[in-house]
């Protein structure tokens, strides 16, 4: 089983504003590349690339309705080798990343 990270983020917004975000913001895209964006569902698929620390990461964003006034996003990120037994901390970097870039975006709803 590869190495993988999950993380929920509660932000207050639509859906589709923030599936809308991710898909069209450059700056996200200078670190992962698009695989596909499922408009219906909004999902979205990355490509982490390869360097020293790793051989590429898979990361996947969900998004769905919570209430009516927040969204839950799940992000996950996972080592695109199943072999990976260490990741060397490239997944929790890849969910922070996607989650302070949302944060800095968007009003968040803290749960603790």
């Amino acid at each position: 089983m590869p190495c993988k990270k999950i993380l929920d983020i509660f932000v207050h917004a639509s859906p589709q504003e923030i599936f809308d975000f991710l898909c069209s913001n450059a700056k996200l895209l200078n670190t992962y590349k698009i695989k596909f964006a499922d408009t219906q569902n909004l999902a979205i698929s990355l490509k982490g690339g390869i360097n020293w620390d790793s051989w590429g990461e898979n990361i996947t964003i969900k998004i769905q309705r919570d209430t009516n006034e927040t969204t839950k996003i799940i992000v996950s990120s996972e080592s695109a080798v199943p072999t990976t037994l260490i990741d060397w901390g490239r997944n929790q970097k890849n969910v922070e990343r996607i989650a302070e870039y949302i944060y800095s975006a968007f009003s968040i709803e803290r749960r603790f």
